[in-house]
């Protein structure tokens, strides 16, 4: 049996199928911003943490949309979640996160679930900059104590890969570890940043 309908009901009923949802108004409230509560948690493994998403709207509401929000993971073999919202830590420590998508807006929740003992004291370490802090803070979380200084030779190959993608040259790591110069290593950064390999390799 064959059903008419007129061109109206037509294209609301396709705006149905196509879009999962009904055709609103244009001035109908319109969903701006997504937040979850918490934002970020500490969790031991196999620990659970229950996730609440929080919709605003344009004209001014929040609304619980926990049960609606899309939830993923972006790594399901430290972290996993339920449709629902439920965060479950798996059994390796690490740092993950989770986020969640409602009518266009998204929000992410930080996971730390750090080693379950630290042998010995944290180290005191040097602080050259605001990201050594930044560095040093997230590794007390986690209970992962930093490796020791690295000598020229093995800070020479890491720097030259990480700059510009390839190994030095056996003049240049020569030149390198036969300077005298106290500040030799910031030296040598600088002169790679400048390099055009730089901006060719990271582009």
């Amino acid at each position: 049996m064959k059903i008419r309908r007129g061109w109206g009901e037509y294209r609301t009923l396709r705006g149905w199928i196509a879009d999962g949802l009904p055709v609103g108004h244009e001035s109908a409230p319109r969903v701006v911003s997504l937040k979850m509560t918490p934002r970020e948690r500490r969790l031991d493994m196999q620990a659970r943490q229950q996730i609440r998403a929080v919709a605003t709207y344009s004209d001014g509401r929040q609304v619980d949309v926990t049960r609606h929000a899309k939830f993923q993971s972006n790594n399901d073999g430290l972290v996993s979640i339920s449709e629902f919202g439920l965060v479950i830590a798996g059994e390796t420590p690490g740092e993950a996160a989770v986020m969640a998508s409602y009518m266009g807006a998204v929000d992410v929740f930080q996971i730390l679930i750090p080693r379950e003992t630290l042998k010995g004291e944290y180290p005191r370490l040097p602080v050259n900059n605001f990201i050594d802090s930044l560095v040093d803070a997230k590794l007390k979380k986690l209970n992962i104590a930093p490796s020791e200084m690295c000598d020229d030779a093995e800070f020479l190959r890491r720097v030259y890969l990480d700059v510009i993608g390839m190994l030095p040259t056996a003049e240049e790591a020569r030149r390198f570890l036969s300077e005298e110069h106290s500040d030799r290593r910031e030296r040598r950064v600088d002169e790679l940043l400048k390099r055009f390999e730089f901006a060719d390799y990271w582009a």
